[in-house]
Parts: C-alpha cells; sequence; structure tokens
C-alpha cells in the first residue's frame, strides 16, 4: 500500500475513483502491474496497492509524478520539500496546508503571512485574503512546499513555498494573461466543457496541477471571467476562479464560481 501526495478533497468518491484509475491505467500502459485496491482517507489523499514484476518501476513512476506522503511529523526535516493541498485560507494570520501527516493526530502546516508577504507580494504589507484572492490560494489548491520549522512537542509545521513555486506565481504576474483556474473535474471533462462552450479559440494551453485542478492559459485579450461565464454550465460542481495580473492588491476582486 503506497500512500501518494494526490488529493480529491471536496470530489465525490465515483468521480474521484474514475479519474485515479484512468490516470494508473495511463501510467502502466507498457508495465506489467495491477491495481489491487485504491481508497480514499477522511481528507481525499489516495492509498493505492498494486503488484506484478514492474511493481518497484511503477512505485518510482508514481513518486516522481505525485509524490509519496511522509505522514510521520517526526520524519519530517527543515528544507523537506514535500506536496500539499490548502485547507484553510479564510484566517488573518496565514494558510493552513495539508501536507497529509496521518501517523497520529491529524493536523495541517501553516504558510504563515510573513512569508507569504515576502514570497508573494514583495514584502507588501498586505493581507492573507488579498494575497490569497489575488493567486486563488483557495480550498484544495495544490501547493509545493518546504518545511521551514517542526516543533514535534506542540505538534506544530512552518512551511514556506519552495523555489519552484515561488517562480510559477511570478511568472503568472510577469506575463499579461489571464488564468482561470478550476477545481474538481478531470483534464478530459474540462476539455469537453471548453470545446461545448466555444472557447477553443480563447485558450492557449490547458495546465494540470493535480489530476483534479487545472488552469486555463487565456490568449491576450480573453477575459477570464467571461470564459468561467462560458464554460460554467458545462461543468457542474466546479469551483471556478479568475487570475488578472493587471489587478494588483484590491480586496476581493477575483472572480469565482461554483457551477
Amino acid at each position: 500500500m503506497i500512500n501518494l501526495l494526490e488529493n480529491f478533497r471536496r470530489i465525490n468518491r465515483d468521480v474521484a475513483l474514475k479519474i485515479f484509475k484512468e490516470a494508473f491505467a495511463n501510467l502502466t500502459t507498457d508495465l506489467s502491474v495491477n491495481l489491487q485496491s485504491v481508497d480514499f482517507d477522511n481528507r481525499g489523499w489516495v492509498y493505492a496497492d498494486f503488484s506484478g514484476v514492474d511493481s518497484e518501476v511503477l512505485t518510482e513512476i508514481l513518486k516522481r509524478n505525485y509524490g509519496v506522503a511522509s505522514t510521520d511529523i517526526t520524519k519530517l526535516e527543515r528544507g523537506t520539500i514535500t506536496r500539499g493541498v490548502i485547507v484553510d485560507s479564510t484566517v488573518g494570520y496565514g494558510i493552513y496546508v495539508d501536507i497529509c501527516l496521518r501517523s497520529s493526530n491529524q493536523m495541517d502546516a501553516l504558510y504563515p503571512l510573513h512569508a507569504m508577504r515576502s514570497q508573494l507580494a514583495d514584502g507588501t504589507k498586505v493581507s492573507v485574503r488579498q494575497i490569497s484572492k489575488r493567486f486563488c490560494l483557495q480550498e484544495s489548491f495544490p501547493l509545493e512546499v518546504r518545511v521551514t520549522n517542526v516543533n514535534v512537542n506542540s505538534r506544530k509545521v512552518d512551511v514556506e513555498l519552495s523555489d519552484k513555486q515561488v517562480s510559477y506565481f511570478k511568472n503568472w504576474d510577469r506575463f499579461p494573461f489571464d488564468r482561470v483556474i478550476l477545481m474538481g473535474c478531470s483534464k478530459n471533462a474540462l476539455k469537453e466543457a471548453v470545446d461545448l462552450a466555444g472557447l477553443r479559440r480563447d485558450i492557449a494551453d490547458i495546465e494540470s496541477l493535480s489530476l483534479t485542478v487545472h488552469v486555463l492559459l487565456c490568449k491576450l485579450g480573453t477575459d477570464a471571467p467571461g470564459v468561467i461565464s462560458g464554460i460554467g454550465r458545462h461543468l457542474k460542481g466546479v469551483r471556478a476562479y479568475a487570475f488578472q495580473p493587471r489587478t494588483r492588491w484590491i480586496e476581493g476582486h477575483a472572480t469565482v464560481a461554483e457551477t
């Protein structure tokens, strides 16, 4: 049994199973392996068990594609790079990130406000709400983070974004393209919705941050809120957020729709 850093938070179990099994099948096309079982914990992290002569090869592929959870806080060290998903961006002192610590009491890591300001706002004294709204840092958003502090006794973990993750968000700001972030669907379902809405010519690329979180890169002149309005009726139950680089630190500027 392997505990992968792929999360299906707030997604129907049957839908999650279908998405994961399709992804697993694509990864194992040329491998001699069988999926024995797959399940999710109460926060959406996936567990998979498989067998076959290529099991070790597949394990390495899964580690590279998704990452494997370090579920015990005692095994965490400062500087560790891991993946997680946002579970709460509504508190005033930072964002809580679930990095799949499960060996004892469930706990989340804190991405503190001072680190958010340093990494995403060039040190500007803006609020958690402003930063999270601007970069669409909402529940279920996947992040690659670096552990900056571990206190086993008090069971507290602090993180910051990895260099790779910071660069990713800086590129959002650097280029003049709107983006639409969608949470809760497969990439195939999103492609179909784009086609049904007649928006193929307006979208430059579809980037997957996880199996169920994707980013539509809009072509120059295409407005992200307009894209959300167009595809909304084709993606029931999916949350959509707009990133617009021309908009800076204004409270509540982001467009969000839950279709």
